[in-house]
């Protein structure tokens, strides 16, 4: 059981343009909320590269971010950010597939193989596949995904202070 001491909802459309905005305002709430500048980069870092992956693969006209500041069991704080939106059965599937690769190895080596793969790709390429490795390794976040009826995604990355 969580005790939340902070929480905040965003739904808006799945735009490109939103994305710098929200990330900034996304840095200023946690770091107003916990005083901890680290913590609130991690915050912006990871709400930022959710929010790409679901402008990227949305299939409906709305996008749903959750933060929650949170008091563990044990007493450790930490942020969830949640984002949430409709996906196609292939892109979810990719992402079940990803999420499964990145986690299975630690999270350094997670996202040096995923720039590689990147690298390889060169600059023609406009899918880079960095963001939930990017989370894992430069957050220090914990990623969990539920899939929900009507293929309605819910990709979550949990960061604990203690961590940063």
């Amino acid at each position: 059981m969580k005790d939340v001491n902070n929480y905040l909802k965003l739904i808006f459309s799945p735009k490109w343009e939103l994305i710098e905005g929200v990330r900034e305002f996304l840095e200023d709430f946690a770091f107003t909320s916990i005083k901890n500048s680290s913590l609130a980069k991690a915050t912006a870092l990871t709400a930022s590269e959710l929010l790409e992956n679901a402008v990227k693969f949305s299939a409906g006209e709305r996008v749903q971010l959750e933060v929650d500041l949170f008091r563990s069991a044990e007493k450790e704080e930490g942020i969830c950010v949640t984002v949430e939106n409709f996906a196609h059965l292939t892109n979810i599937q990719k992402l079940q597939s990803t999420l499964k690769e990145i986690t299975q190895i630690s999270p350094r080596e997670a996202y040096l193989a995923r720039l590689k793969i990147a690298m390889e790709r060169g600059m023609r390429s406009t899918i880079s596949e960095l963001g939930l490795a990017r989370i894992q390794y430069e957050a220090y976040a914990h990623c969990s995904l539920q899939i929900r009826d009507n293929n309605y995604v819910s990709l979550s990355a949990k960061i604990m202070k203690n961590s940063i």
